[in-house]
């Protein structure tokens, strides 16, 4: 059974690329099922899916549709890439993606299909579901960046964001940080600041839709900077 501290998820990755430096896990050997991982280590489906695209995020693994997860060929080369260990990590990270998504916000914006837009709507919907789960809200967070750069129509965005993981959203490490002691408030407001990008790309306005994601990157920014500052002192 895994702790409550981190998010499940990045326990969950820990345990698997320890399994994997340890030899108990050699490349091309196929990963338990799905099933195997919720029995073993107590977790929901969504949290072993969030640690097995975190692998395959790292080159860790490889999916094969219908069939599982395998230990790639050179699982060490990739073991530590995206990994913010530090809130300065974090920063660096969110400095990355804010160069990065307000441009994928704008093409979101311009060429999403209706099926798109049901994506982003529906990890909008599954973020406000959460509640104070930081597992489901981490997850949610994720796949709405995800569904984003998804619709922007370009691969190579999606394939980027995919690289990096779900350790770049910065409320997955909440083992590296305290949230402010007014975490409901923080929560929710990262969830309007979610929405009103979603409203943009709806409306098909381009402008606004970058707008809004650098916005609500900066206020992230801005969040961890004063978050990195207490802790300095």
């Amino acid at each position: 059974m895994l702790g409550k501290r981190r998010t499940l998820a990045s326990q969950l990755i820990e345990e698997i690329k320890k399994r994997i430096l340890d030899g108990d896990l050699a490349p091309g050997d196929k990963l338990p099922s799905e099933q195997s991982l919720i029995n073993q280590y107590g977790v929901s489906r969504t949290v072993v899916r969030e640690a097995i695209a975190g692998l395959r995020a790292d080159g860790m693994v490889v999916t094969r549709q219908g069939v599982g997860a395998f230990v790639t060929d050179n699982p060490m080369n990739k073991l530590d890439i995206f990994n913010p260990r530090t809130l300065k990590d974090i920063l660096h990270v969110l400095d990355l993606r804010l160069c990065l998504e307000a441009k994928t916000a704008e093409l979101a914006a311009q060429n999403r299909s209706e099926e798109q837009l049901a994506k982003i709507a529906n990890s909008l919907e599954e973020f406000k579901k959460a509640g104070m789960d930081y597992n489901e809200i981490s997850a949610a967070d994720f796949q709405f960046h995800m569904a984003i750069a998804e619709a922007s129509g370009n691969p190579y965005f999606l394939k980027l964001l995919e690289h990096l993981g779900p350790q770049i959203i910065p409320h997955s490490r909440i083992d590296l940080y305290q949230l402010p002691d007014d975490e409901v408030d923080f929560l929710g407001k990262v969830y309007f600041e979610h929405e009103a990008i979603y409203r943009h790309i709806e409306n098909k306005d381009s402008a606004m839709a970058g707008s809004a994601m650098s916005g609500h990157l900066e206020k992230g920014i801005a969040r961890y900077k004063k978050l990195d500052a207490e802790s300095s002192n």
